[in-house]
């Protein structure tokens, strides 16, 4: 029991003690131990040992934290890495490991705050989800509302949008806000818009406007009870434009003060812009609708059948010119009216056109017949006349009637002329298996085979006397061309597209070729071959092709294609964002990213590309434009031409500097932990026997030659300089970060080590920039980095040299450098600068460089180290400017 005690404190001592965000809890998930910086991230500071580790987190997570738990406990060294949200709405990653000490076993969890990431994330995600929905036409309404559910996820805060839409005369006309209120809102609609609150005032000055507390802001005045009194205590508003005109505004409410982070800044200017692309296209769409009514109506009297559109009683709506030219006495005079033709003959026509009118009602069908229609003096014409209902499932067409109307008197005198004939051809009808038709001279169907009928859907009798009502509108006047020339004798061939009768588009190839008898032209056959199938195969292969270069072109990845001379043939924009090329600057150049180091690698690349071999995820070095060198992944694969001839090679690339730099802190993070915890055991076992040791060589001095006594007194002290910097990495020291003037800071060191300087023949040469920005630091630390540094610098120049240290702002940092003219480091030692026990001197112990990279990390900031063999070395220190919030 002592021993489990034992390691619980133990355990306890080291987690408090952990210069990161560190907790240990049980296997059951009870918190043993935690530091200040896990309490801050998970408990805004309040103690967390002894709570439930699975209690400040999202329900949705705990079952992946219990079986994380349950794996560690049986792979035992096996470490686990998890992306969990927190109640607080934090995003973090868990890093897990195994630990059992004596009796006890327990987890240690490393946090690390990923909100930022996530965040960012989050916003691309949006924008896509958003553009996604404008491209596919979603309703306004829908696209709204989504936008506003996905932003308010966004915040890691409390956050309610809201969109104001305003009409022409600058009134409120539409509010989607789906978490604020219906009372809050009510009171805005048609309300004129004006420099009131933020929204309306962002509206009116056509500029962003961010209120903190609604409290104090003279623009709330007025609408501040009223907004207060729901709890809302901040509104950032973002103006919404089409064409530089205002129409509405996006707004954010906080129900505490607040202002937004840059990036939360950016999201809120996005969103006003996606709603503006939004109601962009809804305007458009409105135009497209206007100008497709003017363009119908124009076709319609383009067409020489009558058209007319009456409502349910009977009454004429209106019709075409044909309709107008041929039935102006039924224009006015309609069935359903009180009024009545005044010409008998008429009557049995109406109450045809009455009965039918009924029947299409009735039955909700098109119905089809063929009426003769008494002329005034005294003939009669027939027409083939079809009766369509009007139904709109969307209530956006009143229920009526459709009437097609074509004049078929003459075409009913040559049926009857070539109905002698039909047999004739029978034979050649019934037993092809493309659709043909006989065509008069009229263009009129007169007979057509099976075939046909399977190919329109239609049968015969719905076929005839409708050459033209299958055909697309667009398509109507090529086809009667086509006709035409067949008329004079010459074959015609042309494609169009046809309404299916279940509904469908069918596209068909139709062959026209003139009847000819006696060398004069009477018909004309109508072959009819169904190429839906080929058209679809066509259209699939052109959406794959778009979609493929959609899909390479919006690429995240730099994908190129390039000839086996490594000439760059083509390339998507994510060129520039990678490499820094422009798309018109880096096409036709040959090999413009490679280093020369790498020659020797891409030649064994392009021997592989010519044995047909794939090369996937080789990680390598490639250049940008402005010469800095990056870490990527590429992927290589030949490109064959159609006859499967090797003519280049596809490359696809991605950046991983970033996941190489944070492989390194979590490398170098991992190592300072060890390190500290050797430190600790180490140092205080070898600090007493020394200080025996060296208490009886000084005793016994008298006794030993002089020469031998100071050489061992040396040796000491420089042991215990080593135990001094092994216990500056193991015992965690209280930081009391200040707001300090970083030039002051560099002065005082400067007078430190002059005298050093000087004494080895030091020339030191100091630049620094006006108007350099304090930091927050504990000074006592930076200058002890400082004099590290600067002695390194002393110590790599014995033959003297010159020293040069400049400092100068460069936002978000106060940057110092520091050049000596040493002998510099060798490439394969600089990666492992900063490791513990490892040093470029011949007796250093590579702690000092250790715990100079501890300092600056716990300061937030960066060090960097540029070294040429035989010309010197940089170190250059970032450390963050100090801004008051």
């Amino acid at each position: 029991m002592e021993q489990l005690e034992r390691s619980y404190e133990n355990i306890t001592y080291f987690c408090t003690h952990s210069p990161v965000p560190i907790i240990a809890i049980t296997l059951d998930g009870i918190i043993v131990g935690a530091n200040d910086l896990a309490n801050d991230i998970l408990n805004k500071g309040k103690n967390l040992e002894s709570a439930s580790f699975y209690d400040f987190f999202q329900d949705r997570y705990h079952e992946l934290i219990h079986h994380s738990t349950v794996h560690l406990q049986e792979m035992k060294q096996s470490p686990r890495l998890l992306e969990v949200k927190t109640l607080h709405k934090q995003w973090l990653k868990l890093h897990c490991r195994f630990l059992s000490e004596n009796e006890a076993s327990l987890i240690l969890i490393t946090l690390e705050d990923i909100t930022w990431q996530k965040q960012r994330d989050l916003l691309l995600e949006l924008n896509q989800t958003v553009l996604n929905m404008i491209v596919k036409r979603e309703s306004l309404q829908e696209i709204l509302h989504r936008l506003s559910t996905m932003v308010e996820a966004y915040f890691v805060r409390k956050a309610y949008s809201s969109i104001l839409l305003i009409n022409q005369d600058k009134k409120i006309s539409k509010i989607v806000a789906p978490n604020l209120p219906h009372e809050f809102i009510a009171p805005f609609y048609d309300e004129e818009v004006g420099e009131k609150g933020s929204c309306g005032t962002a509206m009116v000055r056509k500029e962003p406007i961010i209120t903190q507390d609604i409290l104090t802001d003279p623009l709330w005045e007025g609408v501040r009870t009223h907004t207060v009194s729901y709890g809302l205590h901040s509104c950032w508003s973002i103006p919404i434009f089409i064409d530089e005109e205002v129409v509405g505004s996006f707004a954010i409410y906080h129900p505490y003060s607040s202002v937004p982070t840059q990036l939360e800044l950016e999201m809120i200017e996005m969103c006003a812009k996606l709603v503006g692309l939004a109601l962009e296209r809804k305007e458009g769409e409105k135009r497209l609708l206007h100008e497709t009514e003017k363009r119908f109506k124009f076709v319609m009297d383009l067409i020489p059948d009558l058209i007319v559109f009456k409502d349910e009683k009977g009454r004429w709506l209106e019709g075409n010119q044909t309709a107008k030219e041929k039935l102006p006495t039924f224009q006015f005079s309609q069935v359903g009216d009180e009024s009545k033709p005044l010409y008998q003959q008429y009557q049995y026509f109406l109450s045809q056109v009455e009965e039918t009118d009924q029947l299409v009602l009735e039955l909700n069908s098109p119905v089809r017949r063929e009426l003769k229609f008494p002329q005034t003096n005294g003939d009669e014409l027939v027409y083939d006349i079809i009766k369509v209902p009007l139904i709109s499932e969307d209530h956006i067409l009143n229920k009526g009637i459709v009437v097609i109307g074509r004049d078929i008197t003459e075409r009913k005198k040559t049926e009857r002329l070539l109905e002698r004939n039909e047999q004739q051809f029978k034979s050649l009808f019934d037993h092809n298996p493309n659709g043909i038709c006989i065509m008069d001279l009229n263009g009129e169907v007169v007979s057509c085979n099976h075939s046909l009928e399977q190919i329109l859907g239609y049968e015969f009798s719905e076929i005839k006397n409708a050459t033209y009502q299958f055909v697309n509108q667009s398509d109507l006047e090529r086809a009667k061309e086509h006709f035409n020339q067949s008329l004079k004798g010459i074959s015609q061939e042309f494609e169009t597209t046809i309404r299916h009768q279940t509904g469908r588009n069918v596209y068909l190839k139709v062959t026209n070729v003139p009847i000819i008898v006696q060398e004069n032209v009477i018909g004309v056959y109508g072959i009819v071959e169904d190429i839906t199938e080929k058209i679809k195969s066509q259209e699939k292969l052109k959406q794959t092709k778009e979609f493929l270069e959609s899909l390479i072109y919006h690429s995240a990845d730099c994908i190129g294609t390039l000839s086996l001379d490594g000439e760059v043939l083509h390339v998507n924009p994510a060129i520039e964002s990678i490499y820094g090329w422009k798309l018109e600057e880096i096409i036709g150049k040959k090999y413009p990213v490679l280093p020369d180091a790498q020659r020797e690698e891409m030649n064994e690349i392009i021997e592989k590309i010519k044995a047909g071999k794939d090369i996937i995820g080789i990680e390598t070095k490639r250049k940008k434009k402005d010469g800095s060198i990056i870490d990527v992944s590429i992927t290589y694969s030949p490109l064959r031409d159609g006859a499967g001839n090797l003519i280049g090679f596809t490359s696809v690339s991605r950046d991983i500097s970033d996941r190489k730099r944070t492989d390194e802190l979590l490398k170098r993070s991992d190592k300072l932990s060890v390190i500290g915890q050797l430190s600790a055991a180490v140092a205080h076992e070898i600090r007493n026997p020394l200080t025996s040791i060296k208490g009886f060589i000084q005793l016994f001095s008298d006794r030993i030659q002089k020469e031998y006594a100071d050489l061992m007194l040396s040796e000491l002290e420089r042991i215990e300089v080593i135990v001094t910097e092994f216990l500056s990495l193991a015992k965690p020291q209280a930081n009391l970060f200040l707001e300090k003037d970083p030039v002051q800071i560099l002065k005082d060191t400067l007078a430190i080590i002059d005298t050093e300087a000087l004494l080895n023949q030091i020339e030191i040469e100091c630049e620094i920039d006006r108007g350099i920005d304090a930091i927050l630091c504990n000074e006592h630390k930076i200058k002890q980095v400082l004099i590290n540094i600067l002695k390194n610098a002393i110590e790599s120049m014995p033959t003297g040299g010159k020293l040069k240290i400049k400092m100068k702002n460069s936002d978000p940092f106060v940057k110092i450098e520091v050049t000596d003219q040493g002998c510099g480091i060798p490439k394969e030692k600089m990666e492992r600068l900063g490791e513990p026990f490892y040093s470029s001197k011949d007796h250093g112990t590579g702690l000092g460089l250790m715990v100079c990279f501890k300092i600056i990390e716990e300061h937030k900031g960066l060090i960097e180290i540029e070294s040429e063999v035989g010309e010197g070395t940089t170190i250059m220190i970032h450390l963050p400017i100090y801004k008051e919030l």
